[in-house]
């Protein structure tokens, strides 16, 4: 009895370990496609939202998280989802052939830090900038976009 405790405690352990290995969960990177690196030059603290999904809808979208924080003279690399519909998506091609555009949308964080709900920032247009990019403009461009 105690034995099949044991392999079954192992099995679970070496479950989880495999998991998170394959999730990304111990290396600790973000799930998703590394699509391009956001360059703040800036004076001011940023939140920015990278979405190929809502276009061709250039309004900021309501129901959307506030995004990836950057801050003033600070550049990161920006994520995308790897999934579409269930199905797995793991390249920028495969990415780019499903949203062809993408917009990113800037606002200052200070409108975070108010909190100002996000369906006011929609109704007022409070965005900073609105980027629409294509692959060949993200190819031009060394994969990199600069604010402002």
């Amino acid at each position: 009895m105690k034995t099949k405790k044991k392999m079954l405690l192992f099995l679970f352990a070496v479950t989880s370990v495999l998991l998170f290995v394959q999730c990304g969960w111990l290396t600790m990177e973000p799930a998703g496609i590394n699509l391009l690196k956001f360059k703040n030059n800036s004076d001011i603290d940023l939140r920015i939202n990278v979405l190929g999904e809502t276009y061709p809808d250039t309004l900021y979208p309501a129901h959307r998280a506030w995004g990836d924080e950057i801050n003033a003279h600070e550049s990161t690399d920006i994520w995308v989802p790897c999934l579409k519909n269930g199905q797995e998506v793991g390249t920028r091609e495969e990415y780019l052939a499903d949203y062809p555009i993408v917009q990113i949308f800037v606002l200052d964080d200070k409108l975070r830090k108010q909190k100002i709900p996000l369906d006011t920032i929609r109704a007022y247009n409070m965005i900073l900038r609105r980027y629409e990019l294509t692959r060949e403009w993200l190819e031009e461009h060394d994969w990199t976009v600069v604010y402002p």
